[in-house]
C-alpha cells in the first residue's frame, strides 16, 4: 500500500502555482501617470491634431491635412523667425555653457566665502522671471535707465540696448544666459564632484597640463551632466517667451521674434489655434533635431 501511494504521488500531475500580481506599486505610481497623461501626452496629442485641422478658437471643424505646414512654411515671417529662433539659441547656449563651466570650475575649488558665492551665483535663476526682466528693462532704458546714466555721466555715448535691432537681439542673449548659468553650474558642480582628484594627481606626475587634464579627464567624466544640461536648457531656450515678450516684445520689428513667441502671439493674442499648434509641432521637430544631435556629439566626444 505504501509503495502504490508513493508511485501515485510520484505520477500526479504538479499543479503550478500562479504567479500573484503585486498591484501597490502601480496603485503609488497611478497618480502620477494620470497627471503625465492629462497634463503632457493628451494635450501634446491634442496639438496634433489642431495641427492637422481646421480650428474654431478650441473647436475642431474638420481635417486639412498638411495645409497649416504649407501655410506657416510659406509665410516668409517664418523664416525670419527660424533664423532669429537660431541666433538666440546658439548664441545662448555657447555663452550658457562656457559660463556655467567657469562658475563650476571656480566653485568646485577652495576659496573662501565659496557658500556665499553660491548662493549669490543663483539668485538670478531662482528670481521669478517677470520681475528680474522688468529690472533689466528698467535699467536699460535709453533715458532713465541707470546704464546710460553711467555713460553719459562717463562722458559715452548713450547706447539703445532694446531700439535696435542687434543689440536687442545681444541683450537677450546676455540677460539668458545671466539667468540660466546658475542651473548649468549646479549640474556642472555634481559632475566635477564626482571625479576623483587621484586622476589628476596621477596625470599631473605624468607631466599633463591643465588643458589636457580638462580635455583628458574633465570632460569624458562629466559627459552625463553635460548631456542633460544641453537638452534641457536648449529646449528651454527653443521655447523660451515670458523675458522676451517683457523685454521686446519681439521687437524692435521682428529682429527678436523667435518661434515661441510667434506661437504665443498666433494663439493666444490672434486667437489662431492651428497656425499656433503647428508652430508647436515645428519647435517640438527642433527640439528633438537639438537632443539627437547633442546625443550624437557626446557619445562621439566620448568613444575618441
Amino acid at each position: 500500500m505504501q509503495v502504490t501511494s508513493l508511485a501515485t504521488r510520484a505520477t500526479a500531475p504538479k499543479v503550478v502555482a500562479r504567479a500573484r500580481i503585486d498591484l501597490f506599486p502601480y496603485i503609488l505610481i497611478a497618480p502620477t501617470l494620470i497627471l503625465i497623461i492629462a497634463f503632457t501626452v493628451f494635450p501634446a496629442v491634442y496639438a496634433l491634431i489642431m495641427s492637422l485641422s481646421e480650428v474654431d478658437y478650441i473647436s475642431i471643424t474638420h481635417f486639412v491635412g498638411l495645409q497649416n505646414y504649407i501655410d506657416i512654411l510659406s509665410d516668409p515671417d517664418t523664416l525670419i523667425n527660424f533664423v532669429v529662433t537660431l541666433k538666440f539659441v546658439g548664441a545662448s547656449l555657447v555663452g550658457y555653457v562656457i559660463v556655467a563651466f567657469c562658475l563650476a570650475l571656480i566653485l568646485n575649488q577652495k576659496i573662501v566665502a565659496r557658500p556665499i558665492f553660491r548662493t549669490a551665483v543663483l539668485i538670478p535663476w531662482v528670481t521669478t522671471q517677470v520681475v528680474s526682466t522688468l529690472v533689466i528693462k528698467w535699467m536699460l532704458d535709453f533715458d532713465l535707465g541707470i546704464a546710460n546714466s553711467m555713460l553719459r555721466g562717463l562722458g559715452l555715448e548713450p547706447i539703445s540696448f532694446l531700439s535696435e535691432p542687434h543689440n536687442a537681439l545681444v541683450t537677450l542673449v546676455v540677460l539668458t544666459i545671466w539667468r540660466s548659468s546658475p542651473y548649468g553650474m549646479v549640474l556642472l558642480l555634481a559632475g566635477l564632484q564626482t571625479v576623483p582628484g587621484e586622476l589628476y594627481e596621477a596625470a599631473a606626475v605624468d607631466g599633463a597640463h591643465t588643458v589636457q587634464r580638462f580635455m583628458s579627464i574633465t570632460l569624458p567624466l562629466i559627459r552625463g551632466p553635460m548631456l542633460i544640461m544641453l537638452v534641457m536648457e536648449s529646449m528651454g531656450m527653443v521655447s523660451l517667451v515670458t523675458p522676451i515678450l517683457v523685454l521686446t516684445g519681439g521687437g524692435p520689428g521682428n529682429a527678436t521674434e523667435v518661434l515661441a513667441l510667434r506661437l504665443f502671439q498666433e494663439a493666444f493674442t490672434n486667437f489662431n489655434m492651428a497656425i499656433g499648434a503647428t508652430i508647436a509641432m515645428l519647435i517640438f521637430g527642433l527640439d528633438v533635431i537639438l537632443s539627437l544631435l547633442y546625443i550624437g556629439l557626446l557619445h562621439q566626444r566620448g568613444d575618441h
